[in-house]
């Protein structure tokens, strides 16, 4: 059960005290899914690793890749649009306003190469106006990303969870950083609205600290469209209750095991064919 519950005083909550007191943490200050609490303990990372994988020799077998399409034509326009980059690493404009979302640019030293490369050079994400982190593990939060972008996009904005800022600082000095907690909203310009809601995960970046930043999703609004980017989420009823609270969303970007999907012939990996809104 949590101990206690904090926010961001600085930013709006969307739902009353009544029905959502705030962000809960243990009485450790560590922060806990508020249905599934999880730990991530390093006995439970060696059982994973040492338990046979039934599926391990039908993954190594597969030699399906998917295909990169590799422009940067999307960059230029101005048409709202979706691109996914590769992994949970997406570029995306509403109503005139871009995002990177946990981006990735490179190879992660610490898991190995990339399977499908970037479709475009990094080089070219310039003017971006908000960068966006779900969460802290090093697939999603890539250090040497995110000095490169901040470095060709010293104007943008990074948004993140709780506990996020003074990592974020630290790596890149005059950034502008906000955090929020769940169900939070963060100060933007007029025409857009950016929103922090649960998922159901854990954080890290060392076996040290555990749960001391905030994992989440995002609701994008702008443009008279919603987008909902769920980070890295087990299942739970904030995904019903992310619906509810933001009915009639547009696009809802949500991880899944992809390589136990069946793949048809119209599939398209990371590359903007197929990715403009309608």
């Amino acid at each position: 059960m949590p101990a206690s519950f904090v926010s961001n005083p600085a930013l709006p909550t969307l739902l009353p005290r009544s029905e959502w007191p705030g962000t809960p943490v243990d009485a450790d200050g560590k922060f806990v899914n508020h249905e599934f609490p999880y730990v991530n303990r390093f006995s439970t990372v060696v059982k994973y690793w040492l338990q046979p994988n039934p599926q391990r020799a039908e993954k190594e077998a597969d030699p399906f890749q998917l295909p990169v399409q590799k422009t940067d034509a999307f960059l230029r326009g101005s048409a709202d649009v979706i691109v996914w980059l590769g992994h949970a690493s997406f570029f995306i404009r509403l109503g005139g306003v871009t995002f990177l979302l946990d981006p990735v640019l490179g190879n992660l030293p610490a898991f190995g190469q990339r399977l499908a490369e970037l479709p475009i050079a990094p080089a070219a994400l310039t003017g971006i106006d908000y960068i966006l982190l779900s969460h802290a593990h090093y697939d999603h939060c890539d250090k040497p990303s995110l000095r490169q972008l901040y470095a060709q996009n010293p104007q943008a904005q990074f948004l993140a969870g709780l506990g996020m800022e003074q990592l974020l600082t630290t790596w890149l000095p005059g950034a502008r950083v906000q955090q929020a907690g769940w169900y939070q909203q963060y100060h933007t310009e007029d025409r857009l609205r950016v929103s922090f809601l649960p998922a159901r995960h854990w954080s890290n970046r060392t076996p040290w600290d555990k749960n001391e930043t905030l994992w989440g999703a995002f609701v994008l609004q702008a443009g008279g469209r919603q987008v909902y980017f769920g980070g890295d989420s087990g299942y739970g009823s904030h995904f019903r209750d992310a619906g509810r609270l933001f009915p009639g969303l547009d696009v809802a970007i949500i991880g899944a095991g992809a390589y136990a999907l069946d793949y048809g012939p119209q599939s398209s990996g990371p590359g903007p064919r197929g990715a403009g809104l309608p």
